[in-house]
């Protein structure tokens, strides 16, 4: 490879899924032109880039975090290091955050409800 040449990190339908943690058919709707995820066609099959799925999600966690409730605060909220012996890590991953003094945070009452499933 020259120095010139980026290597592209391509992801399988399955492997970009679990990323997101969705089933591949939820991902089949995400996928352009229906959703706002790109990919390429090789062949028969589809691969999505690293970082797409990469944007897809900090775009995901940026609009989670605009829908703020004013009533969050330190005292009912949970840091995700805090979190981290509570929900596993595919659970983790799914709780959506809200933005408390500029850091984000997980609501005490999406633990308790992740932590019931």
């Amino acid at each position: 490879m020259h120095a010139s040449e980026k290597k592209i990190d391509l992801l399988t339908a399955i492997e970009a899924a679990d990323i997101i943690g969705v089933t591949t058919r939820t991902l089949w709707s995400y996928t352009s032109p229906r959703g706002p995820i790109p990919a390429m066609k090789f062949g028969n099959r589809l691969r999505y880039t690293r970082k797409s799925i990469e944007e897809y999600i900090e775009q995901q966690l940026k609009v989670s975090l605009l829908n703020v409730e004013p009533d969050y605060n330190l005292a009912n909220t949970l840091s995700e290091s805090e979190a981290t012996g509570l929900l596993s890590p595919q659970a983790l991953k799914n709780v959506s955050r809200v933005l408390v003094n500029g850091e984000p945070r997980l609501s005490l009452s999406a633990v308790a409800e992740a932590r019931a499933q």
